[in-house]
Order: structure tokens, then sequence, then C-alpha cells
């Protein structure tokens, strides 16, 4: 299963710092926020525990050219385009925000 780079907030760290942390601290990638652009709600099961999550989405762009460097937690990155992202494996949730993302760069353009 494939998925986008993400992550907890730290104490007292708003939304913005913890998107740059997570992105720098999973990819190696500095990046720059364009806009938030959707949020959504999901549970994450664990053996002991539920937990309510929200997630929130930013279109971003790369600040500069740089190798991606992926954290431990990760096994591989791909670059993919709006019809690939049909056929990876995603969650519906992920392939409807990476859907909306496309959109949404298309419209900047």
């Amino acid at each position: 299963m494939w998925e986008l780079p993400s992550g907890k907030k730290e104490l007292l760290e708003g939304s913005e710092n913890s998107l740059l942390r997570e992105v720098k601290e999973e990819t190696g990638l500095s990046v720059r926020i364009i806009t938030p652009f959707s949020v959504f709600d999901y549970q994450i099961e664990k053996e002991t525990e539920i937990r309510d999550s929200v997630q929130i989405n930013f279109l971003t762009e790369i600040e500069r050219e740089e190798e991606v460097k992926l954290s431990s937690e990760h096994q591989d990155f791909t670059w993919i385009t709006r019809q690939e992202a049909l056929e990876y494996g995603l969650s519906e949730k992920t392939r409807q925000t990476v859907k909306k993302a496309f959109e949404i760069a298309d419209k900047l353009k």
C-alpha cells in the first residue's frame, strides 16, 4: 500500500511546520506550501486501541532539486502521473486526495 508523506504534530507545533518537518524527515525534500486543500477523518487500529485521526492535505512544490532520501519508515517512492494514481495500491481516501491535488494544480497553471 502506498501512502503520502505524513505524521504527527509535535507538542505546540503548527500544522504547516509539522508538514515541512515530516516531508523533510521522510523524504529529505524541502517543500513550499501552496495551499491546504482537503481534510478527512480516519481511524488507526492497533492491537490495544483505536485512535481517531484527522489528516490535513496540502498542495506543495519542491523548493529546489534534491535527491529523495527515504527515512527507514519507508521502502520505496515514486513520482506518478494522474493516470498512474488510479493504478497504484492507494486507500480510497488517498486516491481521492491525489486526484484533487492534480485538479488544483491544473487550475494554478
